[in-house]
């Protein structure tokens, strides 16, 4: 018998978010205009990844920010570009970042993370 791949399972927060909500799946499915729950599971199971606009509004419904959602998949990234940024030949152009808007370091979306719990 051949082997069995699994898909690698995306951790994500939707699940502890929604219970902090205290949503039920088939209320977060209606509000998403699903016509059941079971996207919703397959999200939080990490089985699939919601689509970037489904993500947002998955957000503005459990009021958290959406890299909160993948809050280890958003560290990873960030983490991974700002290793990047330090790479940049001296005098390149560097992205700055509007504090009202986005975090500047991953680090400081760590504490910020840690912070919610």
């Amino acid at each position: 018998m051949p082997p069995i791949f699994m898909k690698p399972v995306e951790v994500n927060y939707i699940w502890k978010y929604r219970k902090k909500a205290k949503m039920g799946q088939k209320r977060v499915a209606h509000l998403l205009n699903h016509s059941d729950h079971t996207q919703i599971s397959k999200w939080e199971s990490g089985e699939k990844v919601p689509t970037m606009k489904s993500l947002f509004k998955l957000a503005h419904i459990l009021q958290v920010r959406p890299e909160a959602l993948y809050m280890n998949l958003y560290l990873s990234c960030a983490k991974e570009v700002d290793e990047r940024q330090k790479t940049l030949p001296h005098g390149s152009e560097k992205v700055e970042h509007d504090p009202l808007l986005h975090k500047t370091t991953w680090q400081e979306s760590k504490n910020q993370y840690v912070s919610l719990q």
